[in-house]
This record gives C-alpha cells, structure tokens and sequence, in this order.
C-alpha cells in the first residue's frame, strides 16, 4: 500500500519506518528536508509539497505540531486540500485544538475522502520537568481514534 507521512518528526519518522519495515511503500514531505533524510536513505520517496504527497498515496497519515502547521498544511496553496483527495484516507495525529481538528476532517470529508483523528498523547510532567518524547516509554503513549465504524474497516488493516 502507499501511504503518505506529512510532517516528519521523531514520532511520525518512527511510524514511517515502521510502515517501510512491513513492507509498505512510503512517501514523504516535511517543511524541513533535513529531517526526511533518514526516510529517503531508507527509501521513502520524498515530494516537494503536501498535495504532490497526496497525488500519489491511497492512505495519509498527518503528523504535526500545532494548529499553525496543520493550517499551512491543509489550507496553503500546494495544501492537501488543493489535491483530489477523493477516495483516499487520511489519518490525522496532530497536536491541535479539537475545532482545527473538526474544520480539517470536515474539509477532507466533503471532498468525498475518509478522515479519522488520531491524536497521540503524552503523559503530563509538572511544568518544572519537560519531558523529551524518546523518554517516555511506548507503553506511556495514548492514542485516540475517532471516526466512523466503516473508515477502519475500509482500508484492512495498517501495521
């Protein structure tokens, strides 16, 4: 299957490797090119922008930072939504605002694509203590999915 990761940080690239190692053929665009070389030495195939990624990719996975970058993401020209999303699935696990994250899947849905949130979550540390994400172990991370029975059925399963 060729699934796309949009946004390459240290937990989307995990998952990326991870996609690879199962034999998946993944795709890549991060705003920084520095931080997909370890995908593309890999090999990930890298795109210049977010709608070239999802030109070529039945499933998406979107993993960003904050509202900003997802804002820039979805809606900038070269965005996901300025692609023909129709039929694709994209997998949402930014770091947003539940309202960014409801206007970006109402925007994917009504171009007739599957949407599922998935945000990741870590457990809080007093604001005295920051915590790295390569710190905390696997087993401390919390995902939440949220979307129709029939999207996570659609696609079989993604390992």
């Amino acid at each position: 299957m060729k699934i796309g990761v949009c946004g390459t940080e240290r937990m989307a690239s995990s998952i990326a490797q991870r996609l690879m190692s199962v034999g998946h053929e993944v795709e890549v665009w991060n705003r920084s090119l520095a931080k997909t070389k370890p995908l593309t030495d890999a090999g990930a195939k890298l795109f210049a922008s977010p709608a070239e990624l999802v030109a070529g990719c039945e499933v998406i996975i979107v993993m960003l930072l904050n509202d900003a970058a997802t804002e820039s993401v979805y809606r900038e020209p070269n965005a996901i939504l300025k692609s023909k999303l129709a039929g694709n699935l994209v997998i949402d696990r930014s770091t947003v605002r539940p309202d960014t994250m409801t206007s970006n899947g109402s925007s994917v849905l009504q171009q007739s694509a599957a949407f599922v949130e998935c945000p990741v979550a870590m457990p809080t540390q007093p604001r005295s203590r920051s915590v790295e994400p390569s710190a905390v172990p696997r087993s401390q991370f919390t995902s939440l999915s949220s979307s129709p029975k029939r999207e996570f059925n659609s696609r079989g399963q993604i390992q």
